[in-house]
């Protein structure tokens, strides 16, 4: 019984239900076992029973033109039969198991008397059916001339009006459901799409048969140039759709046309070329990172907790956290990336601090010789400011291995419970999470119940066959974690920022009285010019200032398209307090102690890169982590 209700709950129409409705609709349903090619049901069928999968896959079909053609799958979590209900019809489709499948049948009976009672429930239903009816629509639907030179202008900015029109011979309008493979590994390549709607999945297959994911493509991007490029050279890798997909494709001899006369359009394509090339080596690389790093234990942690060298515990942190979110993926995928992935860079960034390097120490002096010519004034605020350093380094440090000490094992545990997990199963998670004994109440009280739902949402988003979904609860989950931890280290940050301008360096330039009456605007002023001047992200690519502009994404996107109009109620709520109207090219953090600026601008960080492979990338070379695990400071640039 637990099993059916926690699948139950999760199926999006059911997802709003309160738990003795979806308790209801669990002892009211049964288990039915299908066969490869055995039908569900069959179109002109009655019946308003609804049908949730809970393991295999089934096809659906419709009788076409004479044909039959087929129009979807339906996989685990998912549910079919929800049309007849609603329109109280016939079953408009045939479903058939593709695979060995079981399903859980809930009476429409029960159905019917929850759409009287449940408006939410009700609602759900019928945007459900409202995407159905679209996406049939969508079949049978193709633009017209002038609307597919249009789409393809919009794929190749640039690119001549005419040149665009003399190539609409050359493309086609393609509408594909989910779940369907668009072209195959070795094939020979003889057109390219581009994506106007939808998602896809590349991925290679080995020797072995095993799937490597190599990366998604989503609206505004190509797929399948690459043979094109290579003179109609085999595919390289497999391309399915994980969602419904409107695709236009251009034949070869379309492509080679717009080669011959575009310089524009071969240099958006060789970009989008070289993109992919670099993805799907960083995927390669990460998938080989999988096999070759043992997952992190507690006893790990405990160790990187009891290092007392300050910079070489950060090392350890840093390392521990990228080990962290490399194990994670074996839990959620690597296609979105999780907190701990972020944090492996934060913790890489407050190490410049903690080893002195991002304080301009020098400069500061040289400043407060001018502002202090004299000697003894001099001397005194070159003593607070280097004294200053120090206390930065330390109270950063401390900050670091807080947060690790709390965070860390609980994502070892969780990565070891679940790495090898299959299916969704609510009884096995409640006693993991009771096993973990996180403090009751809210972060700023000591408690840690933002940190436990966090976890929560990590853990269905294992289970969600939905893209978008899933990426949602995956930012979900990494902004609570990052709430959590910054309001952990609210004290540590405010006590960084303000170390240089102490009641110290107020004697040191003989200003008692000023400090006395101003000390709080000069400390603000103070720290606005930290944040502007030293504050910097460290990302594999670079370093993104806090109080600067979030560069775009490679495809000029401000986010990716799964994450660019949000549908999850918390998050919506989370976009509007913590996000800007027109994205985060608008945003500039002026107060880094300032928690909501901060948050401000880790939302729209964790948004804008969640999808960003390159932040998978090793924080250390091979020999600098080598000697940190053998509690040597490495060589080299950290």
């Amino acid at each position: 019984m637990p099993d059916t209700v926690g699948l139950l709950g999760s199926v999006g129409i059911f997802a709003d239900l309160p738990e003795q409705g979806v308790v209801a609709l669990a002892n009211a349903a049964t288990s039915r076992r299908l066969v490869p090619g055995e039908v569900l049901m069959s179109a002109g069928d009655t019946g308003t029973d609804i049908h949730v999968v809970s393991d295999g896959r089934l096809r659906v079909t419709r009788h076409e033109g004479g044909r039959d053609v087929h129009v979807g799958e339906v996989l685990p979590g998912e549910c079919a039969g929800e049309m007849s209900l609603v329109r109280e019809m016939p079953r408009t489709a045939t479903i058939t198991a593709a695979e060995d499948s079981t399903v859980l049948t809930v009476p429409g009976d029960l159905l019917r008397e929850l759409m009287m009672s449940d408006n939410a429930f009700r609602a759900a239903l019928h945007a459900h059916v409202e995407h159905i009816d679209r996406w049939t629509t969508v079949r049978h639907y193709r633009p017209s001339a002038d609307e597919v030179v249009d789409h393809l202008a919009r794929m190749l900015p640039g690119t001549s009006t005419e040149l665009l029109k003399a190539l609409e011979p050359q493309l086609q309008w393609v509408a594909i459901p989910r779940g369907t493979t668009l072209m195959e590994q070795g094939q020979v390549g003889d057109h390219l799409y581009f994506v106007v709607s939808g998602r896809l999945e590349a991925a290679a297959v080995r020797d072995d048969g095993s799937r490597v994911p190599l990366g998604e493509t989503g609206p505004g991007e190509s797929v399948g140039e690459m043979a094109l490029l290579g003179n109609g050279g085999p595919r390289t890798a497999t391309v399915q759709t994980t969602t419904d997909c409107e695709l236009l494709r251009l034949s070869k001899a379309g492509f080679d046309r717009l080669l011959a006369h575009d310089p524009a359009a071969s240099a958006t394509l060789a970009k989008m070329m070289a993109n992919r090339l670099q993805e799907r080596l960083r995927a390669r690389t990460f998938v080989a990172q999988l096999r070759t790093l043992p997952l992190v234990t507690d006893a790990d942690c405990a160790e990187v907790v009891s290092t007392q060298h300050l910079i070489l515990r950060n090392l350890k942190v840093t390392d521990t956290y990228y080990r962290l979110s490399i194990g994670m993926t074996l839990l959620t995928g690597h296609q979105d990336v999780s907190w701990l992935t972020f944090a492996c860079n934060a913790s890489k960034t407050v190490g410049t601090f903690i080893r002195a390097e991002a304080v301009p120490l020098a400069r500061l002096i040289e400043l407060s010789r001018r502002v202090a010519p004299s000697s003894r004034a001099a001397n005194m605020i070159r003593s607070r400011l280097t004294a200053a350093v120090t206390e930065v380094a330390e109270l950063i440090s401390q900050g670091n291995i807080k947060v690790f000490s709390e965070i860390g094992p609980v994502f070892a545990r969780m990565t070891t419970e679940f790495h090898e997990a299959r299916e969704y199963d609510r009884a096995a998670f409640d006693r993991f999470m009771k096993g973990l004994a996180l403090r009751a109440g809210p972060s700023d009280a000591g408690g840690q119940d933002t940190l436990r739902e966090a976890v929560g949402h990590y853990y269905e988003a294992m289970f969600q066959p939905d893209p978008k979904r899933k990426a949602e609860l995956m930012l979900l989950a990494n902004f609570k974690v990052g709430l959590h931890e910054q309001i952990r280290l609210q004290p540590h940050i405010q006590g960084a920022m303000n170390a240089p301008v102490t009641e110290g360096l107020f004697d040191a330039l003989g200003s008692v009285r000023l400090a006395a009456a101003g000390r709080e605007s000069i400390m603000r002023g103070w720290r606005h010019l930290a944040t502007r001047a030293v504050m910097r992200y460290r990302l594999p690519y670079g370093a993104v200032p806090v109080s600067g502009d979030l560069p775009r994404l490679p495809t000029r996107r401000i986010y990716p398209d799964v994450l660019t109009d949000l549908e999850h109620p918390e998050l919506q709520s989370v976009a509007r307090r913590y996000g800007t109207p027109s994205g985060p090219q608008l945003f500039k953090s002026r107060d880094w102690a300032n928690l909501d600026q901060r948050m401000q601008f880790i939302f729209e960080l964790f948004r804008t890169r969640q999808k960003s492979l390159e932040l998978f990338d090793p924080p250390f070379l091979y020999q600098q982590r080598l000697a940190i695990a053998t509690d040597q400071l490495p060589s080299g640039a950290l």
